[in-house]
């Protein structure tokens, strides 16, 4: 074997050797000398925030860093939702099975046993969604406009049947 792997801790020996001022010690020194000094430790600037170890400016940008990081997560998961969202109703066919309506439709459990399904799921449609791709589309859900879907779970839906 021509290769041959290092291990971590001759990676991290030479990684120390190599930048030396960012090892943890040396960083956490430096750390105390810009407090022992009253200046703040990202910006090094004089800061008269005393107990609070960042001055006001670093205080904000760090508040706009993580707003806009939890923005793009939050648009991350709602584009990853509604794509497996789509690919359901793709493939379950973009139509009320009882009433042929394109509107307003909902992913529906034929056997009425959703809410112990999405109890064991942990709650949220989101795991639905992916439980269903993940078991390759079950026969057991099928696609339900609202109006429908409400009425099924009332006990009315036997009288609107299937869609012809």
């Amino acid at each position: 074997m021509g290769n041959q792997v290092k291990s971590n801790k001759v990676r991290m020996a030479e990684w120390r050797a190599k930048y030396p001022e960012r090892d943890k010690a040396s960083q956490h020194q430096r750390y105390l000398k810009y407090l022992a000094e009253n200046r703040c430790p990202q910006c090094k600037q004089p800061n008269d925030s005393y107990p609070i170890t960042i001055c006001v400016a670093c205080r904000a940008k760090k508040k706009e860093l993580a707003q806009r990081r939890r923005s793009q997560e939050a648009n991350k998961k709602r584009t990853r939702r509604r794509a497996r969202r789509e690919a359901i109703l793709e493939h379950y066919g973009r139509c009320c099975v009882f009433c042929g309506s394109t509107e307003s439709l909902e992913l529906d459990h034929i056997n009425n046993d959703g809410r112990e399904h999405r109890e064991q799921l942990g709650g949220a449609s989101d795991r639905t969604y992916s439980w269903v791709i993940k078991n390759a589309f079950p026969a057991t859900f099928q696609v339900l406009c609202q109006p429908c879907n409400y009425n099924k779970f009332r006990g009315s839906a036997q009288s609107l049947g299937p869609a012809t």
